[in-house]
């Protein structure tokens, strides 16, 4: 199967071919934009979008705003790139159905890429079965509780290959479903004979936050969670249980009665003798301590590996001052499943966030700055001084060298005469002196102010760690798709480095 970041290279092939320019005509820059530019524009943003949400691996988001950005800006690039999206998430119909579109109309997409397009197109098909559903009156049809048409169906229904909960319902009859293994490239029949019935069908609901649990139904298999829609049911007392290896059986009964409708909530819990085949789930969050919520249930705080039971589950991962993020993960049997996960912050928190990261480094600035701008002010004051101060420590040392000083030093006697030349060449030496000292202090402070600046500016967090990476809008027509697939497996890639 293509893996994400192969999926990821080759969406970033659509920005290669398919960017969003200005309008051809000159607009006037005050009035409106163009619709034109509008829905290009929203198509670049949606792509985007659809770029962020598939490396963070919500494939469903992803999906869907590329389903939107074909409908806004229709493109072969565009349209085999959803192919190769539907192909990475299993849906072998619609990746086929979209390459086929890509094959029959290519424009202008390198032989490369068409040759590509074609081998995943082959392989996807040789992955689909298809289903002929019939019924002894009209009846809506539906394949894993998803309605399909109503008999007679104009043509087979094409299904990816595997084992499917097929039904029909039909006014006045008692409902029927029925499970069929259908194997690619193969067809397989099913017919239903409903029974004629005064009843009115009754209506269930099945919630639970595990997902993949099988939901039977009086001990007959009608589907996984979660259904997509409620149950049509004869009425009369039911017996509904749940099954998911890893998990407690959970059954509840309840009577139906005509034309009611119900809702039944099971939360499994997990079986301790099965243990050993619990497998580990690894989180990497960008966000420390976050909290983590798995098919419902609250984990607490994620301190490090989880041990769930085998198979797919839905991982919620929440903190606050961030949106929380939604995985779905299949853990292997005894085996371990890494998710990463990117916490984006709420508009409050990246406002606080950003005004914080600009307090400190404004003052980070200003210290380191202010900081530099006193050490070399006292620097110079202290280079300017050192002379005329050094001119008076020798003035003060000629002095006492001559008479009368010389004698009365020597004697430890007074002279008035020496005493007044001296206090004379201290009146000079003095200010000098206390000006070094001080132009030393500042120095000092200085020093101090820039080592805490640059202590701030080093410690400040990214300013642009949540911004949203740009596009690379350079070097377009440099990019170049290249790939390979096989019947169980493919890749694709960019031929430049990223």
């Amino acid at each position: 199967m293509i893996g994400r970041r192969q999926i990821t290279a080759a969406l970033l092939a659509v920005v290669a071919g398919t960017a969003v320019r200005g309008s051809a005509h000159a607009a006037d820059p005050t009035g409106p934009a163009p619709p034109l530019v509008k829905q290009r524009a929203e198509a670049a943003e949606r792509f985007d979008h659809a770029m962020a949400l598939l490396e963070q691996g919500d494939d469903a988001g992803a999906l869907a705003e590329l389903q939107r950005v074909l409908e806004i800006a229709p493109h072969p690039l565009v349209l085999y790139n959803l192919g190769l999206v539907h192909a990475t998430l299993n849906h072998p119909v619609d990746a086929a159905r979209a390459l086929a579109a890509v094959l029959d109309a290519p424009g202008a997409l390198p032989a490369d890429r068409v040759a590509l397009a074609r081998r995943t197109h082959d392989a996807q098909v040789r992955r689909i079965g298809r289903l002929e559903v019939t019924a002894n009156v009209p009846a809506i049809v539906d394949v894993d509780g998803v309605a399909i048409g109503t008999t007679p169906l104009a043509a087979p229904v094409q299904v990816a290959a595997g084992t499917h909960v097929v039904g029909a319902v039909a006014a006045g009859h008692l409902p029927l479903r029925r499970e069929v293994t259908v194997a690619g490239e193969a067809t397989a029949a099913i017919a239903f004979e409903l029974t004629p019935s005064e009843a009115r069908l009754a209506h269930l609901e099945i919630r639970s936050a595990l997902r993949g649990a099988d939901v039977f139904i009086d001990g007959q298999r009608v589907g996984q969670t979660p259904l997509p829609a409620s149950l049509a049911l004869a009425p009369g007392r039911r017996q509904v249980e749940l099954r998911r290896a890893g998990y407690r059986p959970t059954s509840r009964e309840l009577t139906m009665d005509d034309g009611s409708t119900g809702a039944l909530e099971f939360d499994l819990a997990e079986d301790d003798g099965a243990a050993a085949q619990r497998g580990r789930l690894v989180l990497s969050v960008s966000e420390p301590d976050p909290d983590v919520v798995v098919d419902g249930q609250p984990r607490g705080a994620y301190r490090g590996p989880l041990a769930l039971p085998p198979g797919l589950h839905e991982v919620r991962v929440v903190r606050a001052g961030f949106e929380p993020a939604t995985r779905l993960v299949t853990v292997p049997e005894s085996g371990e499943a890494s998710a990463q996960v990117t916490l984006m912050p709420t508009p409050e928190t990246r406002a606080s966030y950003q005004q914080r990261i600009d307090t400190q480094r404004r003052w980070g600035w200003i210290g380191a700055i202010g900081g530099a701008v006193l050490v070399a002010g006292a620097a110079t004051v202290f280079a300017v001084n050192r002379g005329p101060l050094n001119d008076a420590q020798a003035n003060i040392d000629t002095i006492r060298g001559r008479e009368p000083c010389k004698s009365a030093i020597e004697s430890m006697g007074f002279s008035q005469e020496c005493t007044d030349m001296l206090m004379a060449a201290d009146d000079r030496y003095n200010p000098r002196k206390t000006t070094q000292n001080i132009s030393l202090v500042v120095g000092g402070v200085g020093l101090a102010a820039a080592a805490v600046g640059a202590v701030l500016l080093l410690t400040a967090d990214d300013p642009h760690r949540y911004d949203r990476a740009p596009r690379e809008r350079e070097g377009r027509d440099q990019l170049r798709l290249t790939g390979w697939v096989a019947p169980t497996s493919g890749g694709v890639g960019l031929a430049r480095a990223f």
